[in-house]
């Protein structure tokens, strides 16, 4: 698996110049509770995939800012389980701020009364 950076991101978006990605989907991580037979993440398992290898809060927000300069409208955010981040709620409430309509791709599992609260409050 090639190892690509947000610069290789920006890189391709803008080749595309006239090219508006309407809808964007990040899969924020391949971090999850279970092993359901249904998920490509379940066997992605081993030192590649740990979270030492996942992009970091910054690199996240670069990603955000690039596609919210292009005009990109829709973001989904997944994983593996996108709720087993530490730095979620961080990153939903700067796509949140951004202008992004959202959509949340989520076992449930990590559902917590503060996280339903602060996303019925958003």
């Amino acid at each position: 698996m090639k190892t690509r950076g947000v610069g290789y991101l920006e890189q391709k978006v803008n080749e595309n110049a006239g090219f508006t990605p309407s809808t964007c989907q990040l899969e924020l991580t391949y971090r999850c509770q279970f092993q359901c037979l249904h998920c490509y993440c379940r066997d992605l398992k081993g030192p590649q995939y740990t979270q030492q290898k996942e992009l970091t809060t910054y690199e996240w927000k670069a990603i955000l800012d690039t596609l919210h300069r292009q005009g990109c409208l829709w973001l989904v955010l997944s994983g593996g389980e996108p709720l087993a981040r530490e730095d979620f709620l961080e990153l939903y409430d700067y796509a949140k701020a951004k202008g992004f309509l959202i959509t949340l791709l989520s076992n449930g599992y990590g559902f917590s009364p503060e996280i339903i609260a602060h996303l019925a409050a958003s």
